[in-house]
């Protein structure tokens, strides 16, 4: 067994310990049925997480992008949790290779609450401080047949702030802007609403010049008019 393997065992350990069967069904009912459960709530997660990371800390990048590779290949929707924690914790050792690591991670068990950590999180604090090495991936994902990449693109620049490129941002949005997928449209709402907080002038201005569905004109302007 890897080291990595093992250390996937000693979690699923520390997880079993508080599943809830009951839980666990309300859990999977509230993600659709996408995926099964422990029924391990957040808190206790948390708090077995903190209790785990005194005893384990990733000694590389690569060392992480093993154990998450690993957490993210696991049944049960908590394990991808703790991935996620697992990244946050060690972010220190993200690089190039992460960053790519975590954008394909988007296609594997693919739902809005790992794609939206992974984009919103992830690959976005990790691009804004190298935004020159977002460009190209950045058109893959706009381009993508998969409507998450898609999300993704989006999104990526959520936090950003008045670092925002509105031409990216244009971009990623006006392919998609007469989709009927919900998480489309909702992340184009998203995405504006969120820059809006810093450049509200420009949203309101890219909503009138714009087609955009219903949706997204309502959470992109649901704090500007």
């Amino acid at each position: 067994m890897s080291k990595y393997h093992a250390q996937v065992a000693k979690i699923r350990a520390l997880l079993e310990s508080k599943a809830n069967p009951e839980r666990a069904k309300s859990m999977a009912a509230y993600m659709k049925g996408h995926f099964d459960y422990l029924g391990v709530n957040s808190p206790e997660r948390a708090e077995l997480f903190k209790w785990h990371k005194q005893q384990y800390k990733p000694s590389s990048e690569q060392d992480l992008l093993h154990l998450m590779r690993d957490l993210w290949a696991q049944p049960e929707r908590e394990f991808q949790y703790w991935a996620m924690s697992q990244w946050e914790a060690s972010r220190k050792w993200v690089a190039a290779d992460g960053a790519a690591f975590a954008a394909g991670l988007v296609l594997q068990k693919s739902w809005w609450d790992s794609v939206d950590w992974l984009a919103g999180n992830a690959l976005s604090l990790y691009y804004k401080k190298r935004p020159e090495e977002l460009e190209k991936p950045l058109w893959d994902w706009i381009e993508h047949p998969n409507m998450w990449m898609n999300r993704t693109a989006i999104i990526v620049q959520l936090k950003w702030k008045s670092d925002t490129r509105t031409d990216w941002l244009e971009s990623a949005i006006l392919p998609h802007r007469e989709s009927r997928e919900f998480f489309h449209q909702k992340a184009i709402g998203w995405a504006l609403r969120e820059y809006g907080k810093t450049n509200p002038q420009w949203v309101l201005e890219f909503v009138e010049k714009h087609d955009l569905k219903p949706l997204s004109v309502r959470e992109a302007t649901k704090h500007l008019r």
